[in-house]
């Protein structure tokens, strides 16, 4: 979620691989802390984990929209893109 925030930053046009290997990354964490959600035998754990694989995976989307669409980082508001991120 870092790298993405900071990304935000030089991000000029449309994501470029670096952008997209970032997303991958953030999606396959957000798989892992799922599944670790579910190993979970406290319930308060669980819930926790659950919360943050949710909070990754709707990171997730928000960038794939983000990353497909062309993006001039002051015209668009880079800070409030890199404050969110």
């Amino acid at each position: 979620m870092l790298l993405s925030g900071w990304r935000a930053l030089y991000r000029k046009g449309r994501g470029n691989w670096i952008d997209w290997a970032i997303l991958g990354i953030l999606a396959a964490v957000s798989l892992n802390v799922a599944w670790v959600a579910f190993a979970q035998s406290n319930p308060r754990a669980a819930i926790l984990f659950a919360l943050f694989a949710l909070g990754g995976a709707s990171m997730v989307v928000q960038e794939i929209k983000d990353l497909q669409r062309p993006y001039d980082g002051l015209a668009e508001g880079w800070l409030t893109r890199h404050v969110a991120a």
